[in-house]
């Protein structure tokens, strides 16, 4: 995201350009740390929470895990076969339950799981439909950033 900033003449201003650079960079970790938050609103109710980190890039703030569950939950899943480990062994699973998590929502939920049992030698899955986390927060961030800029920038130029 490109932020240009031009000096308005005849306006007293107070800030100097390190100043300036130190309230954008502010505004970067409040935003990111705001989104940070609502990615650990999407798994408040995993037993197995992810680690969201942030981390500090030129000009902007990424936000990432490397829990390989939650990418196929985020992004979803293809239809696939699945297949026992060990030959002779069948797969034993349920199903009748609830997901924790729904496409397009920002939150989690209680969730249950099965209580049908079932065993089979290979199962074709029908994937999973992606939850669409990431997209959503993204254009969120992008959305309030201008809001974090005003109000640094702001205590910069004006000391209010």
């Amino acid at each position: 995201m490109r932020v240009k900033i031009t000096p308005h003449v005849g306006r007293k201003t107070v800030g100097s350009p390190d100043e300036v650079e130190a309230a954008i960079e502010k505004s970067l970790d409040a935003n990111a740390r705001a989104t940070q938050a609502e990615y650990e609103k999407t798994v408040a109710t995993w037993n197995d929470k992810p680690v969201f980190t942030i981390t500090k890039t030129k000009y902007g703030r990424s936000i990432g895990t490397r829990d390989k569950i939650y990418k196929f939950v985020d992004g979803g899943t293809r239809p696939h076969i699945i297949k026992p480990k060990g030959p002779g062994y069948p797969l034993r699973f349920a199903t009748g339950g609830s997901p924790k998590t729904k496409p397009q929502i920002v939150s989690s939920y209680n969730g249950k799981p099965g209580d049908q049992p079932r065993a089979a030698y290979l199962v074709h899955h029908p994937g999973t439909k992606a939850r669409g986390f990431t997209k959503i927060l993204t254009v969120r961030a992008r959305e309030r950033q201008h809001l974090y800029f005003r109000d640094a920038l702001k205590l910069v130029f004006h000391g209010k």
